[in-house]
């Protein structure tokens, strides 16, 4: 499911099951809570609206990372572990 976002947020703001968290990083986190609010707003109104979407995103959370962390590099390191059969550790692809 597509949605338009809120006034203010320019694009689409997608939906897709199966989906557990979204990270939001870099320059874009330092927008804060004028960025997040905004889209855990709509997510909120479109879980109410429809038993698809709620049964689609289940308990799903949109957060924000730190504007100085690299999550390109910290969930490529995970992917990575993962693809290779390395078992998990501690602060490998954690938030």
């Amino acid at each position: 499911m597509i949605a338009t976002c809120e006034p203010g947020l320019k694009g689409p703001l997608a939906l897709a099951p199966g989906v557990e968290r979204v990270l939001i990083g870099g320059g874009m986190a330092a927008a804060g809570p004028a960025l997040l609010d905004p889209i855990r707003l709509r997510i909120a109104r479109e879980r109410a609206a429809s038993p698809i979407v709620q049964a689609a995103s289940g308990d799903a959370t949109v957060e924000l990372l730190s504007p100085t962390e690299a999550p390109g590099a910290r969930g490529a390191a995970a992917i990575a572990h993962h693809r290779i059969g390395l078992p998990e550790r501690e602060g490998v692809g954690e938030r």
